[in-house]
């Protein structure tokens, strides 16, 4: 779960950079501040269901929903811990200056999507197992 989340955190972040880049230099000196961000949170969110459906799904081994969403929680707090303790302290400014820096509309969809990013892998995860003996929906409606 941890090892799954730390991976889903460095896909997530490395995806992140990239659209950054692509923003900066490519589509905000053509189509302005807005459309871009807005542009690069979805396609962020794109990538972030890819990426938790693998993780959650993947190798064999499902991750329960409470794992599933330990992982996306994991993974947001690494985010938030890199913007306060990595990022502000290299731009030297203190975690308000830092949010005044990144302005209102910026801050908003970047923090929404990673909200939505971190709760993602609960999508994927698999259900709660039943208890043995216990009438299943699907048997119920035959």
């Amino acid at each position: 779960m941890w090892t799954r989340g730390l991976l889903y955190f460095v896909l997530l972040y490395g995806v992140g950079i990239a659209l950054e880049g692509m923003r900066f230099y490519w589509a905000v000196p053509v189509l302005g501040d807005s459309l871009p961000e807005l542009v690069e949170a979805c396609v962020f969110l794109v990538v972030a269901a890819a990426a938790a459906r693998a993780l959650v799904r993947g190798d064999g081994d499902p991750l329960d929903r409470w794992s599933a969403l330990v992982m996306g929680l994991f993974a947001a707090g690494l985010f938030v811990a890199q913007d306060f303790v990595l990022v502000a302290p290299l731009l030297d400014l203190g975690a308000v200056d830092y949010l005044r820096l990144r302005g209102r509309s910026t801050l908003v969809i970047y923090y929404a999507a990673l909200a939505i990013a971190s709760v993602l892998p609960l999508v994927f995860a698999r259900p709660p197992e039943t208890r043995p003996g216990a009438p299943r929906v699907a048997d119920a409606l035959q």
